[in-house]
């Protein structure tokens, strides 16, 4: 629907919100790709307060983008002080990885850990540029969710979330060495 506001929107959310209350009580990973993220960030600052998700995972989001920040601030709070930002789910439990490739026009604003604050649990964004290598008959796609899926960061988060290893690299990264990185791309 024009503008995003109505019943399709509310069914959706709804529809993620009711699969998580499933799962209630259990280790949960939230993946959302590009709109996805969306809906899943909706759905867990909205519809879902009362599960906990260990691991919320978003890719080629566009979260960052201020079309999109402003929209999701207005529906938290009408009237935002001067300066307010906005936050990670108060029921994200232990990390939200977020996961861009510099050439996805969707996620052009990577840096989701500079625009949403952490929650009361300490948990914010923490941005991890990689490389979206998903290529059809010789047509590159960076902002498709397979080549994301496939990426070893993400197998990574994977990994520690089955096995339960909270040593795995990505947590032990330097940000510093992060943002150099991404620099140089």
């Amino acid at each position: 629907e024009p503008g995003g506001d109505g019943p399709v929107r509310d069914a959706i959310l709804r529809h993620t919100a009711a699969v998580m209350k499933k799962h209630r009580g259990k280790k949960i990973l939230l993946v959302g790709h590009s709109m996805g993220s969306i809906i899943a960030y909706d759905a867990l600052a909205k519809y879902a307060k009362d599960i906990e998700v260990g691991t919320f995972v978003t890719m080629g989001s566009p979260l960052g983008i201020p079309a999109v920040m402003s929209r999701i601030a207005a529906e938290m709070n009408p009237r935002p002080g001067k300066g307010a930002k906005l936050a990670t789910p108060p029921n994200v439990t232990g990390h939200w990885y977020n996961f861009s490739d510099l050439s996805d026009k969707i996620a052009f604003n990577y840096n989701l850990g500079d625009d949403y604050a952490a929650n009361a649990r300490g948990v914010k964004a923490i941005d991890r540029v990689v490389v979206n290598g998903y290529e059809i008959n010789g047509e590159k796609n960076p902002h498709k969710s397979y080549g994301y899926l496939r990426t070893q960061e993400f197998a990574e988060i994977v990994h520690g979330f089955i096995t339960g290893d909270r040593s795995d690299w990505l947590t032990r990264l330097d940000g510093t060495f992060q943002r150099a990185l991404a620099k140089m791309l």
